[in-house]
């Protein structure tokens, strides 16, 4: 799907089937998201400012193409608490989306000067409002790396991608770190065309699929409860997972005949030596 502002917000109600769409209130991608960014993605640095502008306009027309930060973390919450489309939907504001996790009775919400650099697979990560230059959005944890550094997930332009952090302490544009190492080889090898798509837009102020640490540490936490009372459950003990051995098993391929192509490409992945433990 192609990143939208205000993608995942709209609401209408059909009264024929009863249905209320979010936008985003589907189990599965909509159809229509690949179609839009297969027609799109190749102009989306010309389009993009046009789609932006209407959006802060008031204009609400292309908000059916794609899902912005919120609506695409409302959007992975919503398949992993729904069984069937057209429920009440779960996107709020990008930065009280943990909080209001939280206050659902989900998980703990962790300030962020109490996040003390450990991060756990699926934590919601939203900006803190009160720091300077606060950032006003959204992301998901996939894991962190034996170095520190985070890998995560989220909506951002050109289209919802893997990243990977620095290293705390390190600053600016760390790419030797471990979880932007993942999430680059990740993305060209299992998303060539957006891959290269981004790398048209790099230059000395942007790094694809990157985000300095100092930016990481600025984000309130939420962290799922993981009981036997609570609404999800850790079974495979994910966890306790590093970033890398969670990606392995995001990359094991349904069919048997293809699962050594993930070990292949982890193998390409160069590994920083580091002193810290898992």
């Amino acid at each position: 799907m192609i990143y939208v502002w205000g993608g995942g917000w709209q609401q209408r109600y059909d009264p024929e089937t009863q249905i209320l769409d979010q936008g985003n209130n589907f189990i599965g991608p909509n159809p229509l998201w690949k179609s839009v960014y297969e027609e799109n993605k190749s102009n989306f640095l010309e389009i993009y400012p046009i789609w932006k502008r209407e959006y802060e306009n008031g204009d609400s027309k292309f908000n059916d193409f794609g899902l912005d930060c919120s609506g695409f973390a409302g959007w992975v919450v919503y398949n992993v608490m729904e069984t069937q489309g057209g429920q009440k939907g779960y996107t709020c504001s990008a930065m009280d989306m943990a909080r209001n996790f939280s206050e659902r009775g989900w998980g703990e919400l962790i300030p962020y000067q109490s996040v003390k650099d450990i991060y756990k697979p699926g934590d919601i990560l939203s900006g803190n409002k009160s720091v300077k230059e606060p950032q006003r959005h959204v992301l998901i944890c996939v894991g962190q790396c034996k170095d520190g550094s985070f890998l995560g997930i989220h909506s951002s332009p050109i289209a919802p991608h893997v990243f990977g952090s620095g290293r705390p302490g390190e600053l600016k544009n760390d790419t030797k770190s471990q979880a932007y190492l993942l999430a680059s080889n990740y993305m060209k090898n299992h998303h060539k065309d957006l891959y290269d798509l981004e790398h048209k837009r790099k230059n000395d102020k942007y790094t694809p699929f990157y985000r300095d640490w100092d930016i990481i540490e600025k984000y309130d936490v939420m962290r799922w409860h993981i009981t036997e009372n609570s609404v999800l459950k850790d079974p495979d003990g994910l966890r306790s997972m590093s970033a890398k051995k969670i990606l392995k098993l995001i990359l094991q391929p349904i069919s048997e005949n293809r699962s050594h192509e993930a070990e292949e490409i982890l193998e390409l992945m160069p590994q920083p030596i580091d002193s810290r433990s898992p």
